[in-house]
């Protein structure tokens, strides 16, 4: 397992209160996909991705930064 969390709840609820308090997100999370001349963007995903938990003022960085790094260009879950 590499160190890193299970889910993206837990990585949200390791940054203290932003668990709770972002639901809405990390129930709309994997919606968000960017796409490049009709092909996933990876970059394009991350970028959106990383605006939109950016939004979610109660959690950590870090734990914001977790995950997108876990999760960010994933195009299913």
């Amino acid at each position: 397992m590499r160190g890193y969390p299970v889910s993206f709840a837990d990585v949200m609820e390791s940054g203290g209160s932003g668990g709770s308090q972002c639901a809405d997100y990390i129930k709309d999370y994997f919606s968000i996909v960017e796409f490049h001349n009709g092909h996933f963007d990876l970059t394009g995903t991350l970028n959106a991705r990383v605006n939109y938990t950016n939004q979610c003022l109660s959690a950590t960085t870090d734990a914001k930064r977790a995950v997108n790094n876990n999760f960010g260009n994933k195009k299913f879950m």
